[in-house]
């Protein structure tokens, strides 16, 4: 089965075109990016340009354009490692670390890859703190072989392991305006806080008023434990304003995914910001094909929002909610891959706007 798109909140990681490979030759042919790869010319002319895609897909390797509207690099993760490459005009943007962050959700999610190796030339820092701010460690040093230079290049080894991904990566996911990881105990009275009687109407299980005990309780329930069943918090500017949520996986379905924000914050935009994030993620995480949600009939908003992140409706039940006093009818959505891919790749397209 081909390998989906891989999206992040500002990047497509699409598969190369052949409309790509004039773009991505003269990109290619900055003197900054071949003195920085291993096998990249300068310059990069089309013809080899395109050979190098051919012997990366005939090795193995998962190789996909940067794209972000527009063709911005290359990056890919195979026998060889993690690698990636970007021309000027995207670098310093933190593309490389969003790009290199989504291959290594796909490798230990969809892949179950049990570790990720990489190298980086001595003189490439910025390389280097992308890697380390992942959770790659030096284990040793070697020379390679650069054809940009001409010559041997020392360069720094790294490795990320599973275990090491699991148990000390922070969880946080990053959108253009807001945080999304774990909640802490200490945030229990924010938590608290961000309850009122319209959001209580419209979710199955988060009740007003909400106490700080009871809020407390709810974040030790959604404890990331690397599976279906947790939930994050949504920070704008280093305060909760919300929370997201992914259940656990039923006997039969796909997981429900959930976001509930503070009455200050809906209408802005931050709730689809935060799914648009969150999808993603957790479908590539747990290699989900499928992804379930809920909204009450009378909730145009969340319906809505679904509708735009590519959810279909799949038909009606009942439900029930803290604040209701009588069960309520629901409309029930699914959402694939291809259909969520389909839908944060139109938001790149020139021109285009959120319609959250």
């Amino acid at each position: 089965m081909a390998t989906p798109d891989l999206m992040t909140p500002r990047l497509r990681l699409r598969a190369p075109r052949p409309s790509d490979i004039a773009t991505l030759a003269e990109l290619s042919s900055d003197p900054d990016v071949a003195r920085m790869t291993t096998r990249i010319p300068n310059p990069n002319p089309p013809d080899a340009l395109r050979d190098a895609l051919v012997s990366m897909a005939m090795a193995d390797e998962l190789v996909r354009v940067i794209d972000d509207g527009a063709p911005q690099g290359i990056c890919g993760i195979g026998p060889r490692g993690i690698g990636y490459w970007l021309g000027a005009r995207a670098r310093g943007r933190g593309y490389a670390r969003e790009a290199a962050g989504a291959l290594c959700v796909h490798a230990f999610g969809a892949l179950r890859c049990g570790r990720i190796e990489g190298s980086v030339f001595a003189d490439n820092p910025a390389s280097l703190r992308v890697l380390t701010s992942l959770g790659f460690r030096r284990i040793g040093a070697s020379r390679a072989h650069s054809v940009g230079r001409g010559g041997e290049v020392d360069q720094i080894d790294l490795e990320l392991d599973l275990e090491s991904w699991v148990a000390t990566r922070r969880l946080t996911l990053r959108t253009p305006r807001l945080i999304l990881s774990p909640m802490t105990a200490a945030e229990a009275p924010a938590l608290a806080a961000l309850s009122d009687p319209v959001s209580a109407r419209m979710t199955m299980t988060a009740a007003h008023p909400m106490s700080p005990e009871a809020a407390a309780a709810r974040i030790a329930r959604a404890a990331f434990r690397d599976r279906p069943g947790f939930g994050l918090g949504v920070r704008l500017g280093g305060r909760l304003i919300g929370e997201v949520g992914l259940s656990p996986a039923p006997e039969t379905g796909a997981p429900d995914v959930s976001v509930r924000l503070g009455p200050l914050w809906r209408g802005r935009g931050y709730a689809r910001e935060a799914m648009a994030a969150f999808l993603p993620f957790a479908m590539d995480r747990f290699a989900l094909p499928e992804l379930a949600a809920g909204a009450f009939e009378d909730d145009a908003a969340s319906r809505g929002l679904l509708t735009s992140l590519g959810f279909r409706d799949i038909g009606g039940t009942e439900g029930a909610a803290p604040a209701r006093p009588v069960a309520a009818p629901i409309r029930r959505f699914a959402l694939t891959r291809g259909a969520l891919a389909a839908a944060l790749a139109a938001e790149l397209e020139p021109g285009s706007r959120s319609a959250a």
